[in-house]
């Protein structure tokens, strides 16, 4: 099943074009590592996804369906780019925050169930903040804060993961703890996780796919076919699949 279906996709802003002629397809399961240079249209394309951007040309499927019939939005779980820190006098706990994640999606008035607490329960064991359920999230770390806005973005369990630079503020060790929470998170096939990040070397290790864009659609495929590609030898120079893997997207 295709997850998403983009057909000559381009997009401006102020008449700039910022993504042009984006042509490509998400199939069900898949892990995607999206990834290109500052300012080369990598948050613009999530936003037209999520409805957020509408593009000016082309033709966007969201499973199945045209994007401006698509209503099931609680399909989609989303963690947006830089969001701010919460200031340290800021009164919510952990739990109370991931728990924003299920009564987003509630109709008024908007209460909590039993069943909707066993679902955050087991996300903050899932996401390893179970310990600091109770503690003020303008407490935590800036790593912890992270996991705590990933676990609010999965906790109504969505088909579809959209995650903008989610890695940016842990540390090494963290990064590594969140790649294999993701990878644990699809083993089943039923999940289809979107990745925005500027580090190739860390999405080439998880990723299935590692999708390049700056304007228009340079390299969609594998990493190891990407590591051996001309276009690698494009954008690194003539250099071996493993320096490619090592770098970082400036």
């Amino acid at each position: 099943m295709k997850i998403i279906e983009i057909e000559n996709l381009s997009f401006a802003y102020n008449s700039i074009p910022v993504l042009e002629d984006v042509s490509l397809a998400v199939e069900q399961g898949s892990f995607v590592g999206l990834v290109g240079p500052n300012g080369s249209g990598k948050t613009t394309l999530v936003k037209v996804i999520l409805g957020l951007e509408k593009p000016y040309r082309g033709r966007l499927r969201i499973f199945g369906q045209d994007r401006s019939e698509f209503r099931l939005w609680s399909r989609i779980g989303y963690l947006p780019q830089s969001l701010t820190v919460f200031n340290p006098y800021f009164p919510s706990t952990v739990r109370e925050i991931v728990a924003l994640g299920l009564l987003s999606g509630k109709r008024f008035p908007r209460r909590l169930t039993r069943d909707d607490g066993k679902a955050i329960d087991r996300v903050l064991e899932r996401f390893d903040i179970g310990g600091i359920r109770n503690a003020r999230v303008g407490e935590l770390s800036g790593g912890q804060q992270q996991r705590v806005l990933i676990a609010r973005a999965f906790v109504h369990e969505p088909e579809l993961l959209i995650l903008d630079e989610p890695t940016a503020s842990l540390d090494p060790e963290s990064r590594g703890a969140f790649f294999e929470t993701l990878s644990a998170l699809r083993r089943d096939g039923t999940i289809t996780i979107i990745l925005v990040t500027h580090d190739i070397g860390d999405i080439g290790r998880y990723a299935d796919h590692l999708l390049w864009i700056d304007r228009r659609l340079l390299f969609y495929g594998g990493f190891d076919e990407f590591c051996r590609s001309d276009r690698m030898t494009d954008l690194f120079g003539p250099n071996d699949w493993q320096q490619a893997e090592d770098a970082v997207v400036y």
